[in-house]
């Protein structure tokens, strides 16, 4: 009897020692597919932080061309170039109408000429909308000097 006691003894524990095993086996391969299922998730984790990345950089790129045009406009602003028809134009607007060829007989005169030609007139800074004296003195001749050029 007691042979077939240390017998069954002996079959109990090769059968704990395989059942350990196999519970060992379900472990790991559980563990295996837990770690298999997050770095999926990592990948798409990454794959959505990769595309936020982009994003924010996409984003930073635009603002910097946005910064540029803006620094841009204000550059060409501050540098505006100013058409002296649209200058004459506001003047004659602002102040009386003025007489066809009433300022014609300047054109011949050797002080304006020499005045024009040779002289810098000081007045508002260039590119400045304030109607200044200097150039209200020079719309009349401007008018009657057209047709010279013309």
């Amino acid at each position: 009897m007691t042979g077939d006691w240390s017998e069954a003894l002996q079959k109990i524990k090769n059968n704990e020692i395989e059942v350990d095993s196999r519970l060992n086996q379900c472990v790991k391969q559980e563990h295996l597919s837990a770690l298999q299922k997050n770095a999926i998730k990592a990948d798409e984790t990454s794959d959505q932080l990769g595309d936020i990345h982009k994003t924010i950089e996409t984003f930073i790129a635009e603002q910097k061309a946005r910064m540029a045009t803006k620094v841009d406009d204000q550059l060409r602003d501050s540098l505006r170039i100013v058409d002296p028809k649209d200058d004459m134009t506001t003047i004659e607007k602002q102040k009386d109408k003025l007489f066809e060829g009433s300022c014609k007989w300047i054109l011949d005169n050797q002080m304006f000429k020499d005045f024009t030609s040779d002289t810098y007139i000081a007045g508002t800074d260039p590119g400045s909308r304030d109607v200044d004296n200097k150039t209200v003195t020079q719309v009349p001749p401007q008018k009657d000097q057209k047709p010279y050029f013309q």
